[in-house]
């Protein structure tokens, strides 16, 4: 069935369905990333590093989902 899919193309609509539902995600959430990095990040880091991690983490796996 998944083979039936992926040849008829009918699998590709639901990955990027699946990629854009992933990237808005994301996007709408960089908040709790935001928060994730800051709580596992050293105390003596500035905020300001973290975001910057925080960031580039979520501009990361945005540009692997594109």
């Amino acid at each position: 069935m998944v083979r039936a899919a992926s040849q008829s193309g009918e699998a590709d609509v639901i990955i990027d369905r699946i990629i854009g539902l992933a990237e808005t995600w994301l996007s709408d959430n960089r908040h709790q990333v935001d928060r994730v990095v800051h709580e596992r990040s050293h105390w003596w880091i500035p905020k300001s590093v973290d975001r910057r991690v925080a960031d580039a983490l979520v501009g990361g796996v945005i540009d692997v989902l594109h």
